[in-house]
């Protein structure tokens, strides 16, 4: 049975951003060599990205013309967004991602029946919430650091 994984940037009082919504803690990090080759290493057992609206949203604006070393990676794996606002999901020039507006945990439990490679969720706190609560959690990661 595939696994899902929920990876997650969150300081330890559980803030995933600045006071005003800033990220500006990724450009703490000055070398993204290593962690890009752990990254890479993580997703060869990937087949699908879980992203709630707000992630999607924020990952949209980068990605899709991302010049880094994991985004060819990123841009191909098929993505789902969950979402009750959302009527599409386009990814750039990529393969858009699939809008699911229905229960979350309902249509993860399914996927987790399909044959295929692990699922990541990344970011989407409230999401990855939900699927905990729901007990679909394999593997909780923080992301590999340099």
């Amino acid at each position: 049975m595939r696994e899902l994984i929920i990876q997650e940037l969150v300081s330890a009082d559980g803030y995933v951003a600045g006071p005003d919504g800033e990220l500006d803690f990724f450009e703490s990090v000055t070398d993204y060599g290593q962690v890009d080759q752990d990254n890479l290493r993580i997703l060869a057992n990937v087949d699908t990205v879980l992203l709630g609206a707000e992630t999607y949203r924020m990952f949209v604006r980068y990605w899709p013309t991302a010049d880094e070393t994991v985004a060819k990676t990123v841009n191909t794996l098929p993505k789902v967004v969950f979402s009750a606002t959302l009527d599409k999901a386009p990814w750039g020039d990529w393969e858009a991602a699939r809008v699911v507006r229905g229960d979350a945990a309902e249509e993860v439990a399914a996927l987790k029946r399909l044959p295929g490679k692990d699922m990541m969720l990344w970011g989407s706190l409230s999401l990855a919430r939900s699927l905990i609560g729901a007990g679909l959690l394999d593997e909780l990661q923080r992301p590999p650091s340099d």
